[in-house]
């Protein structure tokens, strides 16, 4: 097999203080469209908030899962990979609750039809990631039509949210308190609206928004800032910021600021009243409406003549639909003219780790491989890799696994943001290898596009680490 690169970390050590109680990782499986019951997701997530993670919760159904009920507040840390599942909110429940204690990701789900006073679709005080999620056609009847942020710190990757209702306070897409740190990454916001303040976003806290495509959203208050309200700490880059209006007769009023706003790169948007930096961009991005461009999430496509085209600065490698931007990237989250990444030579990662725990009381500088036996062989992390039990058992010396270990691919402009994750296999000397026990990790050149990236390292029972310096793929 050839080597597209080869990168090698070494001397990574993964040390790190164990939680106070034992941690019991689980991978539940929702195998019903069932809203509870047997297999269902309620019953995953009561499972999963019975015992410290992190867990993972896979579903082996497709298709639309219709509340019935609450889920149970979510407390535990926990991976939810739902491609494939829409849940509808019947228009009488909020779908998801996060506790402070938790750290949550959740991948690839729609939700619908949510409803709440607060935060439709989401409340949280944790810690959570969204990756190729989309909300809409969600309402809350005070504030946050999808996404309310009381006190957490939210990531949003590759996201739409869309024609949600963010009641009569505001927030149609998102409420950030201001306690709040929400970063937004190439995602669509598009089509929300409420009575209050902030037809898009209404933030009170710390706020990132990176090749966001922010447009037709709408306040039905004067003046309110139909696209951004903004009252907190706001960073903006290479971002679509357009035809949001206010007021019933739909003046223009993208954004609204009483705080200053950082704009390290270029941004477009079309009015900003208030405390408003100079954008080098306002006129007219020539946006499609919101329609399937390709990837998991819908997107706003950009027409041939659009000012956007090539005006970005810095750069996410890739955009909402993950599909890899040119050299100099477009402004928001669709990149003109870029295609699905095509299949190639994959990438080799020769990584190198050492576990703090594994390493305690040993005199050899090798990791001890005594919990082989209670090894599972599904990886714990959710990314779907499988090894043979021989492989996990087998003695051979060095080379012995000691446990699983997942590997994360990093935006080096957004270290926050996991471009690709997949788990591997670590043995005693700290090589970590593929699932058959002995190559090197292989990574499709689909999944990562050329450009400069963080390798990180995460491990259930210890903490992460990341490089120091990003690594480019080429």
């Amino acid at each position: 097999m050839k080597t597209r690169t080869l990168i090698r970390l070494s001397g990574l050590i993964l040390i790190a203080t164990l939680l106070c109680k034992t941690l019991f990782a689980a991978t539940v499986t929702v195998s019903t469209l069932n809203f509870t019951g047997a297999g269902s997701l309620n019953e995953a997530l009561t499972t999963t908030n019975a015992s410290s993670g992190p867990h993972t919760i896979e579903f082996s159904v497709t298709g639309t899962i219709t509340a019935t009920t609450l889920l149970p507040i979510i407390t535990e840390d926990v991976t939810i990979n739902a491609e494939g599942i829409t849940i509808d909110g019947s228009f009488q429940y909020q779908i998801f609750d996060i506790s402070s204690a938790a750290t949550v990701v959740i991948n690839k789900v729609t939700v619908v039809n949510a409803l709440s006073v607060v935060g439709a679709v989401i409340s949280n005080r944790g810690q959570l990631t969204l990756n190729e999620v989309t909300f809409a056609n969600n309402r809350a009847s005070d504030r946050a039509g999808a996404i309310y942020n009381q006190g957490g710190t939210i990531l949003v990757n590759n996201s739409t949210i869309n024609n949600n209702n963010g009641g009569n306070t505001g927030g149609g897409g998102i409420y950030n308190t201001s306690s709040g740190t929400i970063d937004v990454v190439n995602s669509t916001i598009s089509g929300n609206f409420t009575f209050g303040l902030g037809g898009g976003i209404r933030n009170g806290g710390r706020m990132t928004l990176t090749h966001v495509t922010l447009a037709n959203n709408s306040s039905f208050t004067t003046s309110g800032a139909g696209g951004i309200n903004n009252l907190g700490f706001l960073t903006m880059s290479n971002n679509i910021v357009y035809n949001n209006t206010s007021g019933f007769f739909g003046t223009s009023d993208d954004i609204n600021s009483v705080t200053v706003i950082s704009t390290p790169n270029a941004n477009l948007v079309g009015l900003c009243t208030g405390n408003c930096p100079s954008f080098p961009y306002s006129a007219n991005p020539l946006l499609s409406p919101i329609a399937d461009n390709g990837g998991v999430t819908q997107t706003m496509a950009l027409l041939s003549t659009s000012p956007a085209i090539d005006a970005g600065t810095g750069a996410e490698s890739v955009d909402q639909r993950i599909y890899s931007r040119d050299g100099i990237p477009d402004l928001g989250a669709y990149e003109f003219g870029a295609s699905a990444m095509s299949s190639g030579t994959p990438i080799v990662l020769r990584l190198k780790a050492m576990l703090g725990g594994a390493l305690e009381d040993t005199t050899d500088g090798l990791m001890r491989s005594d919990l082989q036996l209670v090894l599972p062989s599904s990886d714990p992390y959710g990314t779907g890799q499988v090894a043979n039990s021989g492989v996990l058992l087998a003695d051979t010396g060095s080379n012995s696994i000691v446990d699983w270990i997942l590997i994360e691919i990093r935006s080096s402009a957004t270290p926050s943001a996991v471009i690709y994750e997949r788990a591997a296999l670590i043995q005693r000397d700290g090589d970590i290898v593929d699932v058959d026990g002995s190559s090197d990790v292989s990574i499709p050149t689909t999944s990562v596009p050329t450009g400069t990236y963080y390798i990180a390292l995460r491990h259930r029972n210890h903490l992460g680490v990341m490089a120091t310096t990003p690594l480019n793929i080429p």
